[in-house]
């Protein structure tokens, strides 16, 4: 859980715009990529700086297959793989300061440091084999390597720049892998260690920061999961806004498309980029396929109203093509469809468990003891047949669970699993009347009938479960539904 602090640090310093930008692995892919860093840092030449680095492109992958290398003892894998890893840092740092032998030899000295560091842990691994601590530890060397070279090319560049490792800022829990943030301590750790440097009036100075990486309070490394880098971009917002909150505070997100489109292009002919969606709307839409953002990004910012601006690292002098989320929204109808291809649907039904206490908690209790996540719940108000949604791969799992546990009346329960699709219909108006019967004359336009149906009280989502093979064909004749106007 996010620790629910109001803490806001008192400091006499004058208001200033700040932007905290994240930079994906595909931003550090050559040379051009790290020219267009410098190209944007004088683009920003407003405001104050802060980048937070994401590892290079594959590189966290591999650092995972390492410590998988190290724990079996498979020496001839694991050497192959560490030094594709050493070759990679090597290469970039010949490309980018390649006209430069004090930065090079600067560079390949930290990095020379960073794969010794990285060796000694993976042998005991080897020794004592694979436990939390050490797969954090081991993947955050991938950010602490790039961060590392984006941090003295930019120095070499005429920036001045401070190197943080995302353990100097951000204090976590102890979930290792999916690590939350400890508000109240990552506060106070920013304030006194980045605040100094945003208050130096005398330089624009670059705070370089290790994106997906914090530590426990006892100092072990931790790791933020998916969107890790992301995260560790909003929650320093979400901090620096809590020691002044008069500073005029965004988040950037340089990635591979202009920003958040309607639908996923691979289901979808003609997506549009979502130019306004508020905070809920992005984390509806996030949560059902659209990968340029993970929903738990915006819950440290949202009710700060800090904007995220998602832009394309590519192009980023354009004014217009990208999306901004904040509290605010257009009045567009639907904001987007998400999808999932396929996941898994359990059908339980049962006349004799009518108004029975408890029965729906035992069979959320099961699957909840066991890690398996719900995605969409829908439930005849007879309580004669509940159905619920879980990803594919705990489908099989979820209806053994089920069938076999002592405490349900199995011999009185029908349970079925299926796979299916399911279409998510976005928006802030999407629960009016008007608007289900755009998507109902939709479906029915191409013959298909919903399996099942679920909207959430807040409106935002309609979702409806229909059959794998016409979840590309449904998500079409939505979006040209909402495409045309009404």
């Amino acid at each position: 859980m996010l620790s629910n602090s109001s803490t806001t640090v008192n400091l006499d310093i004058q208001a200033k715009k700040i932007a905290v930008m994240k930079f994906g692995g595909s931003c550090f892919k050559n040379a051009e990529a790290f020219q267009q860093i410098v190209k944007i840092t004088n683009l920003y030449d407003q405001e104050k700086k802060i980048y937070v680095a994401s590892a290079l492109h594959g590189v966290t992958d591999q650092l995972i297959q390492v410590t998988e290398y190290a724990s079996s003892k498979n020496t001839r894998k694991l050497e192959e793989i560490l030094e594709s890893i050493k070759q990679r840092h090597l290469s970039t740092i010949q490309m980018i300061f390649k006209s430069n032998l004090e930065h090079q030899l600067e560079a390949y000295n930290g990095i020379k440091n960073y794969l010794a560091e990285l060796s000694k842990v993976l042998n005991e691994v080897n020794e004592f084999g694979i436990i939390p601590y050490f797969i954090d530890y081991i993947v955050a060397f991938g950010e602490k390597m790039s961060t590392f070279l984006l941090h003295l090319y930019l120095k070499m560049n005429g920036f001045p720049t401070s190197l943080f490792m995302g353990e100097d800022l951000i204090i976590t829990n102890d979930e290792f892998n999916n690590a939350f943030p400890d508000l109240r301590f990552t506060i106070h750790r920013v304030n006194q260690n980045l605040l100094p440097i945003l208050n130096d009036a005398n330089t624009n100075r670059i705070a370089c920061i290790t994106g997906f990486i914090g530590r426990n309070k006892i100092g072990y490394t931790t790791t933020l999961g998916r969107g890790g880098s992301d995260f560790t971009a909003t929650i320093i917002a979400r901090a620096i806004y809590a020691c002044n909150q008069e500073h005029k505070i965004k988040v950037i997100l340089w990635k591979d498309v202009d920003g958040m489109l309607s639908a996923n292009p691979e289901f979808v002919d003609n997506p549009t980029l979502v130019k306004k969606l508020n905070y809920a709307e992005a984390k509806e839409l996030a949560f059902f396929g659209a990968k340029v953002l993970h929903p738990k990004c915006l819950a440290v910012i949202e009710n700060q109203n800090i904007p995220v601006e998602i832009r394309r690292f590519s192009s980023p002098s354009k004014k217009e093509d990208f999306s901004t989320i904040s509290e605010l929204s257009d009045n567009t109808d639907m904001k987007g469809i998400g999808s999932i291809k396929i996941a898994s649907m359990i059908t339980l039904s049962s006349a004799v468990m009518v108004k029975e206490s408890g029965f729906v908690g035992k069979i959320f209790s099961i699957l909840g003891k066991n890690n398996i996540n719900i995605n969409f719940i829908a439930q005849s108000s007879s309580e004669i047949a509940i159905t619920f949604v879980v990803d594919k791969n705990d489908g099989e799992r979820a209806l053994n669970l089920l069938t076999t546990s002592k405490d349900l009346p199995i011999k009185w329960m029908d349970v079925k699993k299926d796979d299916i699709g399911i279409i998510a219909v976005v928006g802030e108006h999407i629960h009016k009347s008007s608007n289900k019967c755009r998507i109902f004359r939709a479906l029915s336009e191409i013959d298909l009938d919903a399996i099942s149906i679920s909207q959430c009280s807040n409106g935002l989502n309609i979702s409806i479960i229909v059959p794998i093979k016409r979840v590309q064909e449904a998500a079409n004749a939505i979006n040209n539904e909402f495409s045309t106007p009404n």
